[in-house]
């Protein structure tokens, strides 16, 4: 697990911004992004050009009421 998590974050930081935002209910400061890591889900936003992880959620559980 841990494996795939560092990987899936190394290749994102080629490029953080050029997925998709996630759309939520509320006005955020700053742009959510998502990456699927087998059954979680990470949630970043960047600053500066730096990948700061918010969420790190277990992919079945409602994350519009937790962002």
């Amino acid at each position: 697990m841990i494996a795939s998590l560092e990987k899936a974050i190394t290749d994102r930081t080629l490029n953080p911004e050029g997925f998709e935002p996630v759309r939520t209910c509320k006005v955020r400061r700053h742009r959510y992004y998502r990456i699927h890591i087998k059954r979680f889900t990470l949630y970043y936003v960047v600053l500066d050009g730096t990948m700061e992880i918010r969420r790190f959620v277990w992919s079945r559980r409602d994350y519009s009421k937790l962002l």
